[in-house]
Parts: C-alpha cells; sequence; structure tokens
C-alpha cells in the first residue's frame, strides 16, 4: 500500500513538473524561442505520429505525410497562440488530426 501511495505521489510529481516545463517552453515560444517549439514538439512526436497512423487508417506513408505538414503548421501556428494554450498536447492533437482531415478531403 505504502509503495502504491509512493508511486502516485511520484507520477503526481512528475505530472506537475512535466506542466510547468511545457508552460515554460509556451512562454519562451511566444517570445520568439525557436528551441523552445523543438524541445515541445519532439516530447510530443512520437505520440502524435502513433495518432496520424491510426487517424490515416495504418498508412504509415500517409501518416508520415501528416506529420510532416503537421510539424510545419504547428512552427506556423504554434508562436501565434502559445499564450493561450494551456494543454499543449491537446492542441497539438486536434492541430494534427485536422491535418488528417485535410489529407483526406484532399484523397
Amino acid at each position: 500500500m505504502l509503495l502504491s501511495l509512493n508511486k502516485t505521489q511520484n507520477n503526481s510529481r512528475q505530472k506537475h513538473q512535466s506542466v510547468t516545463a511545457e508552460a515554460n517552453l509556451l512562454k519562451q515560444l511566444s517570445l520568439g524561442e525557436q528551441k523552445a517549439f523543438w524541445s515541445l514538439w519532439l516530447s510530443h512526436q512520437e505520440y502524435l505520429y502513433c495518432r496520424c497512423i491510426n487517424w490515416m487508417g495504418g498508412n504509415r506513408k500517409d501518416a508520415e505525410e501528416a506529420l510532416s505538414r503537421a510539424t510545419i503548421k504547428a512552427w506556423e501556428k504554434l508562436p501565434i497562440h502559445a499564450e493561450k494554450i494551456t494543454n499543449p498536447q491537446a492542441w497539438l492533437t486536434r492541430m494534427t488530426h485536422n491535418v488528417c482531415v485535410d489529407i483526406h478531403r484532399e484523397n
């Protein structure tokens, strides 16, 4: 029981540190720090790629294309909206999903 409680506390602490780190990256990004974009993007890239594979029906080539387009779109839009974003993973996921939908519409 004590071990389980310690794990829960550690997970909670790690999540808080992650949220704080992401908030700092968003602040830096809003100030024009390009390195902050890559730190934020790379921390979510694997998750987003897995989502792209799912949304593109398992087609890895299409998923890679979608992720490439999402990277460019995030590069363009994230600095503009960074100060308003409270959940970067949700924002990136929605934006990436929209890119996948756009690709489906093109085909």
